[in-house]
């Protein structure tokens, strides 16, 4: 829900959201 709300008002925050989704995806991955 923040992710929705931040968008819109930041949207230099999408290459931030895709970075850290990545990392929390690999850091998934890894445990």
């Amino acid at each position: 829900m923040l992710k929705i709300v931040m968008v819109p008002i930041n949207p230099a925050g999408w290459p931030f959201i895709g970075l850290f989704a990545a990392a929390a995806v690999g850091l998934f991955m890894l445990a």
